[in-house]
């Protein structure tokens, strides 16, 4: 692994020290979110933004911060694309990021598919009643996120969108 890839590997585990996924500790999200990007081909500021991705949202880390830890600009910007704006609740931050991750491009699209799939596949074995609401705004995220063609989006990505609608089913 990179030296940058462990950096970015390394803060993310101390800012999200303490806090859960589930059963487990945070960072088996963040770790498994990033092998699914690289299982997938992309490039490692995309599994570096994989890394990232849950820390402007759950610790007290800001872009700022992350510059000054010497976190590359490209890989700040995807990670601000996938964070979800304030709002008042879950329907109206959805509402506001899903063209936000878009306006970031590719890479962001792929680190929230990413960050998707693994928190559907965590909550068909762990939790039914979030795998509920995942199924429930599921169509919203497809509009959401999904460029038209489809077949327009780069191979790794298509790949992942193919995964995703099966892991979703």
């Amino acid at each position: 692994m990179k030296e940058f890839l462990m950096k970015c590997r390394d803060l993310a585990i101390k800012s999200h020290n303490g806090q859960m996924y589930g059963l487990y500790p945070y960072h088996r999200h963040l770790h498994a979110v990033r092998n699914l990007a690289k299982d997938f081909g992309f490039n490692e500021t995309v599994q570096a933004a994989c890394f990232l991705h849950d820390i402007l949202e759950d610790t007290d880390m800001t872009p700022e911060l992350l510059r000054y830890e010497g976190i590359p600009e490209d890989v700040i910007k995807i990670v601000e694309a996938v964070t979800d704006p304030p709002g008042a609740n879950r329907k109206e931050r959805k509402t506001k990021a899903y063209p936000q991750i878009v306006a970031g491009g590719f890479d962001a699209i792929a680190v929230k598919l990413c960050d998707r799939i693994v928190n559907v596949m965590m909550c068909r074995l762990f939790n039914p009643e979030l795998l509920r609401m995942y199924k429930n705004e599921d169509a919203y995220f497809q509009v959401g996120l999904r460029p038209n063609p489809i077949e327009s989006l780069p191979a790794p990505l298509l790949n992942l969108w193919h995964l995703y609608l099966r892991v979703i089913g």
